[in-house]
């Protein structure tokens, strides 16, 4: 025990050490919000491994950068708010625990009303011994009357968009299409998806209706990075070269092999002056 707790505490140093240098704090000064300063940063990250210590397994280049990532568009980490969360996860093949970046239902929310195009968002589960109907097609419909008891199962979750020009998108999942998506997530097995069951399959289906609302480059990477999470895929291609520049200095030693590809990517497109656009090949595209 005493072993482990000098282990973390070495860790927890070199986080602090990592957040508080001079480099990574000017590297901060152009990727975060107004309304973030990199001394604030440095703290949120430092409560955030003192919340869960569990977090401190993960490599430290994979933890700065999922907590950069969410900063940058201004989502808050934790369950206070329910943006997003950070899931360690045990890669066998590296042998290394990398953070997983897990974007909150109203994290979907936030993102979806920065477009100029979505007036309204709603986003529902239904419970065994509701009333329920829908149909998509020429003609689209949707009916939801509550009645279960809130300790009754979920069968169903759906989302509705409400656009600016009368337009309302809508979407539905049952039980099963999020059951599949939960059990080949990275995170499925802990998390918000243990301890926040309806809030995730909203957010599942919310993610999926969000393809059709129009979002910036930063949101939509976030909402790749959440499906690729969900797919068990890899995270570390689709975050901004930008974002994860000011963590490249950390110690490389127990990065995992997709990491150090990653930063022999960012360090090339950074000295070519430009950063190429992720690999979207594995992105799942959904139309109706």
């Amino acid at each position: 025990m005493t072993t482990q707790i000098e282990t973390r505490k070495e860790k927890l140093d070199g986080l602090k050490a990592t957040v508080s240098s001079i480099d990574f704090q000017k590297g901060l000064k152009g990727i975060l919000p107004k309304t973030l300063t990199p001394e604030r940063f440095g703290l949120t990250a430092l409560a955030i491994v003192g919340r869960d210590p569990k977090l401190l397994e993960c490599t430290q280049i994979s933890l700065i950068r999922c907590m950069l990532q969410s900063a940058s568009v201004g989502l808050e980490i934790g369950n206070e708010l329910g943006h997003a969360y950070l899931v360690p996860f045990r890669d066998k093949k590296s042998g290394t625990t990398v953070c997983t970046l897990i974007l909150g239902y109203r994290g979907i929310v936030q993102l979806l009303y920065r477009s100029a195009q979505v007036s309204g968002i709603e986003a529902q589960v239904v419970r065994n011994g509701d009333e329920f109907d829908f149909a998509f097609g020429l003609r689209p419909h949707l009916v939801h009357t509550p009645k279960a008891a809130l300790a009754q199962p979920v069968t169903h979750a759906y989302a509705l968009l409400r656009m600016k020009d009368g337009t309302v998108l809508f979407d539905v999942m049952s039980r099963e299409d999020i059951e599949a998506i939960r059990t080949r997530s990275r995170a499925g097995s802990s998390g918000p998806w243990q301890t926040d069951y309806a809030e995730m399959a909203k957010k599942t289906v919310l993610r999926r209706l969000s393809k059709l609302a129009p979002m910036s480059v930063e949101d939509q990477r976030m909402v790749t990075a959440d499906e690729r999470a969900d797919a068990n895929l890899d995270q570390t291609g689709v975050f901004a070269p930008d974002v994860a520049t000011p963590a490249l200095s950390a110690d490389a030693g127990d990065m995992s092999d997709e990491e150090l590809a990653a930063l022999a990517e960012y360090e090339q497109a950074a000295a070519q002056g430009d950063a190429a656009e992720p690999d979207r090949q594995d992105e799942q595209r959904l139309n109706f």
